[in-house]
């Protein structure tokens, strides 16, 4: 995908994210903030039988920080749940393409951060 082609695409996902709203049923939530600028991601999984039945998120911040929250959503519905605690920031990073050492580099892995928090908590949702 070019340069041009990403831009588009953190721009149509942070306008219109995909899994944007609280998913009642989750077994699984976490959330980062960037105390420095405000963005902020909560996460709430879905895992059944050891694999990720569902995802979604709210927030705010920056296009960069929502459009990744919604990139790794999109990448991980009907994945094992094992997957998100083998994801890397450079595996983050490569969904946006943005650089490692990056200014931005922080936007992204604000999500990247509260999905590893969602897997080391039990705070189940509405049944």
């Amino acid at each position: 995908m070019s340069i041009q082609d990403k831009a588009d695409q953190i721009r149509r996902l942070y306008l219109h994210p995909e899994h944007f709203g609280k998913l009642l049923n989750f077994t699984h939530e976490g959330e980062n903030v960037n105390m420095s600028c405000g963005d902020e991601v909560h996460y709430y999984i879905q895992i059944e039988n050891d694999v990720i039945k569902d995802i979604s998120f709210t927030g705010s911040g920056c296009s960069l920080c929502i459009a990744t929250a919604s990139l790794l959503a999109s990448a991980l519905i009907g994945a094992p749940a094992t997957k998100i605690s083998s994801l890397s920031p450079a595996d983050v990073l490569a969904l946006t393409g943005v650089d490692s050492g990056s200014k931005r580099e922080t936007c992204c892995l604000i999500s990247y951060n509260a999905l590893l928090n969602a897997v080391k908590s039990d705070r189940y949702g509405e049944t």
